[in-house]
């Protein structure tokens, strides 16, 4: 998952999280968890305007796609 698809996917994440905001997370969880996914999203598109390919780049998307993979089907579970 890459560029665009990455921050679609983190603002899905988003979404799950405030519908779980003083549900099965707290508001300060959810807070926490969304600002973490907001300046994901930011770096992404920092990334994503940058001319310069950054060594990185794979790390990220391994962890945004970990980060996908565990937090939202967890949640799924509380519906």
């Amino acid at each position: 998952m890459r560029g665009q698809d990455a921050i679609e996917a983190l603002n899905e994440i988003i979404e799950e999280l405030e519908e779980q905001r003083g549900k099965e997370l707290t508001k300060k969880q959810a807070k926490a968890l969304i600002k973490f996914a907001n300046g994901l999203i930011s770096a992404i598109e920092a990334e994503m305007s940058s001319e310069t390919p950054n060594k990185d780049k794979p790390k990220h998307l391994a962890f945004i796609k970990k980060f996908e993979e565990t937090l939202i089907p967890r949640l799924r579970l509380f519906r």
